[in-house]
């Protein structure tokens, strides 16, 4: 297998692709052949390779408390450093995000999370 480590000008790189959400599963498909296209295209790579795709998952995990802004309405689960009245996980809607908050509505009550306080969270997938 070769690893493909090209440098090329901003005007000559494949489209970015945005995050793929439980929404959209066939995006994959559709970049991985764009992403081929540009490869052969560019001839990037010399002679065979094998082309991985990957999707972060229908229950994707945030690495940066910003990502949770383009999934409200979308059911989030949330592990808090410290916890709130003896509880670290919640699951629930994420209703809003702010700059260094979320909202979210969680088994009828609704908590106001500061991102500081978050020690990991991730989409729930509803199947």
């Amino acid at each position: 297998m070769k690893t493909l480590n090209v440098s090329r000008s901003p005007a000559k790189m494949p489209p970015k692709v945005s995050p793929l959400t439980a929404h959209a599963p066939n995006q994959i498909a559709t970049n991985k052949d764009g992403t081929i296209d540009f490869i052969e295209a560019e001839q990037a790579i010399i002679g065979n390779y094998v082309l991985e795709v990957s999707s972060p998952g229908f229950e994707r995990r945030f690495f940066k408390f910003q990502q949770h802004k383009g999934y409200i309405g979308e059911k989030i689960r949330v592990a808090l450093r410290d916890g709130i009245d003896g509880k670290r996980v919640f699951t629930g809607i994420l209703v809003e995000v702010s700059e260094s908050s979320l909202v979210m509505l969680s088994e009828g009550a609704e908590y106001i999370i500061e991102s500081t306080e978050i020690e990991r969270s991730s989409l729930v997938f509803v199947g």
